[in-house]
């Protein structure tokens, strides 16, 4: 019974903190089916601005990451992209 209610407390937790508002996050529910298994569905949540989170746990720690893209550009700039994934804005060109 100890387990039983431990496991439903981290269960009910979890809900509450998925339904909890959160303008920064986003959340959904997906659903998987391994080959032969019933149906399990899956509580999903993630934050809309990765920046933050990409320089705290991949650019600051790993200074030579190299990342891709086929949109890298926004009219000629680098400056969206950099925005995005928590980049220091791109240096003036020189004149």
């Amino acid at each position: 019974m100890k387990r039983a209610r431990g496991k439903l407390a981290g269960h009910a937790a979890l809900a509450s903190s998925f339904l909890a508002e959160d303008p920064g996050r986003c959340r959904w529910v997906e659903t998987a089916r391994e080959r032969g298994q019933r149906e399990e569905a899956a509580l999903c949540e993630a934050p809309i601005e990765v920046g933050p989170v990409l320089r705290r746990i991949l650019w600051t720690p790993l200074p030579g990451t190299v990342g891709t893209s086929a949109t890298l550009t926004v009219a000629g700039s680098f400056a969206p992209l950099m925005r995005r994934v928590g980049l220091p804005p791109e240096p003036a060109p020189p004149r």
